[in-house]
């Protein structure tokens, strides 16, 4: 009978914890090309959920999903036409993510901006051209950045950008 109080008492803290963790701030982004926002909690990980969808004058589009618990995820689509003007996509991607660096003070290498602005221009990534680290602890840190080619008639590529922080 003790063990399974102590396991109950065990569990309803670590429920206490988990729930203190899971409301982190979100990062709220200002823009004129902000078309909608969804905010949700996630039934199976009570997770608070933002995606962000900006639809911009040329037509491309961003979306930015985040969610925050144990670990602070950001997940950034950008999908694009071939023939768009790279210097304001990659302004429009500089500008959400330098938002997120901000937000979880990160810092990138130095060769960060100008790879990314590479990768725009020549349809074409590398992902160990991009490094992230925390400027004050050792949180882990994972990031993976993607280029697909897509087969739509609306969008020719879409960028994703990955950052995952914390965690175990």
């Amino acid at each position: 009978m003790k063990t399974i109080l102590f396991l109950i008492a065990l569990l309803s803290s670590f429920s206490s914890v988990s729930s203190t963790l899971c409301h982190k701030e979100m990062i709220t982004i200002n823009s004129t090309d902000l078309t909608k926002k969804i905010n949700k909690k996630s039934s199976d990980s009570n997770e608070n959920i933002n995606r962000d969808f900006f639809i911009y004058s040329t037509g491309e589009m961003l979306i930015l999903n985040q969610k925050h618990c144990l670990m602070s995820n950001y997940d950034i689509s950008y999908y694009y036409q071939f023939d768009s003007n790279r210097d304001e996509a990659f302004n429009k991607i500089i500008e959400i993510l330098n938002n997120i660096l901000k937000h979880e003070d990160l810092v990138t290498n130095k060769e960060f901006n100008k790879n990314l602005k590479l990768a725009l221009l020549n349809n074409k990534l590398d992902n160990n051209d991009f490094n992230l680290s925390k400027n004050k602890n050792d949180d882990n840190i994972e990031h993976y950045f993607h280029l697909t080619k897509q087969e739509d008639d609306i969008y020719n590529f879409r960028l994703s950008l990955y950052i995952g922080i914390g965690g175990l």
